[in-house]
C-alpha cells in the first residue's frame, strides 16, 4: 500500500486503511495482515511519545572482537587500475532547430558494411572502429 495518511484501526488479521490521494481526497481500504505500506506526506507527525521508548535504552559497554582473517583474499592478484577509455564524440545541439537537423540529416560517412556469415570479419570491423576512435590501442 502507498501513500497511506492514517492507519484506523487494527482487528485481528484486518487492517482499516485511510490512503491519501490528490487533492487531499482519501480513500479508505480494509485489507488483510500481513502488508506493506508507505506513509504519505499528508499523516499527521508521530507524537513526542512515539520516541519515549526508544530513548530509554541501556547502554553497556562491549569489548572489540579481534577481526578474523580475511581468507578469500589471500589468493588476489592485485594491479594498478587501467586508465577508462574516451568516450564517443556526440555532437551537442544549442537550440531546437539544431536538434531536429541532426535528427533528420542523412549519415554521411559511406563507411558501413554489411557482413554477413563471417564472424571473423565482422569482429575485424568492430575491432578496427574501436581503434579508430580510441577506445582501445593496439
Amino acid at each position: 500500500m502507498t501513500g497511506i495518511a492514517a492507519i484506523e484501526s487494527i482487528e485481528g488479521e484486518e487492517v482499516t486503511l485511510l490512503q491519501a490521494l490528490s487533492r487531499g481526497q482519501r480513500w479508505r481500504i480494509t485489507t488483510r495482515l500481513p502488508l506493506v505500506a508507505s506513509v504519505d506526506e499528508a499523516a499527521a507527525s508521530p507524537r513526542q511519545l512515539a520516541f519515549a521508548k526508544a530513548r530509554r535504552g541501556a547502554i553497556s559497554e562491549q569489548q572489540p572482537v579481534a577481526p578474523r582473517p580475511d581468507v578469500d583474499s589471500a589468493g588476489w592478484q592485485w594491479q594498478d587500475a587501467r586508465s577508462r577509455p574516451k568516450r564517443l564524440k556526440v555532437a551537442r545541439a544549442k537550440t531546437a532547430a539544431d536538434r531536429f537537423k541532426q535528427a533528420t540529416a542523412k549519415a554521411q560517412g559511406g563507411k558501413g558494411q554489411i557482413i554477413r556469415n563471417d564472424p571473423q570479419a565482422a569482429a575485424q570491423a568492430i575491432y578496427d572502429l574501436l581503434v579508430e576512435e580510441g577506445v582501445l590501442r593496439k
